[in-house]
């Protein structure tokens, strides 16, 4: 259970601090908790490979849980790109303080083969033009306020994604 922030960074400016999940492993958050990945030119990276006998859960601790009870997994600049892999995991329940399960900000990780839902905002929120490079691919984004947000000229790899059951949009821009 997580209570607070999770930052994923090296302690030396320009050093990789890694973290691996391993599949059929449930991470739960407190409300305001959140995973950080980067930051302030310290880089960090997540390999979260589930699979689709054994996702990788990120989900809320309450007993009732319900949209926004945590504030999800952020992706800064500083995210090393070429080694972040979300795949086969499900992230529900995040997204306080209008943000989303997923925030992309200025990265570019491979996001595949998920399931996010539950959202009180967005899915997965994309922002500025330096995340064009984000791949998400075959992801079942259901059950939020916008499925994907994009915002600031942001032009990522969309493809096979299967977005219902959101009460705004599927893909916002």
């Amino acid at each position: 259970v997580l209570s607070g922030d999770l930052m994923v960074k090296h302690s030396t400016r320009g050093q990789t601090s890694f973290l691996t999940i391993n599949p059929g492993v449930e991470l739960r958050f407190e409300p305001g908790a959140r995973i950080h990945v980067g930051y302030y030119s310290c880089y960090g990276a997540i390999y979260a490979v589930g699979t689709t006998s054994s996702p990788i859960i990120f989900t809320s601790n309450a007993d009732n849980p319900a949209p926004g009870d945590w504030r999800g997994v952020w992706f800064a600049n500083e995210t090393n790109d070429e080694n972040t892999v979300i795949e086969n995991c499900i992230f529900e329940y995040g997204g306080s303080g209008n943000s989303a399960n997923i925030y992309i900000d200025s990265a570019c990780p491979t996001i595949r083969y998920n399931k996010i839902r539950k959202s009180s905002y967005a899915g997965i929120y994309i922002k500025n033009p330096a995340a064009t490079n984000s791949i998400l691919d075959c992801n079942e984004i259901i059950e939020n306020k916008l499925g994907i947000l994009l915002e600031g000229n942001v032009t990522p790899q969309i493809k096979g994604n299967e977005l219902f059951q959101n009460t705004d949009y599927g893909i916002s821009n």
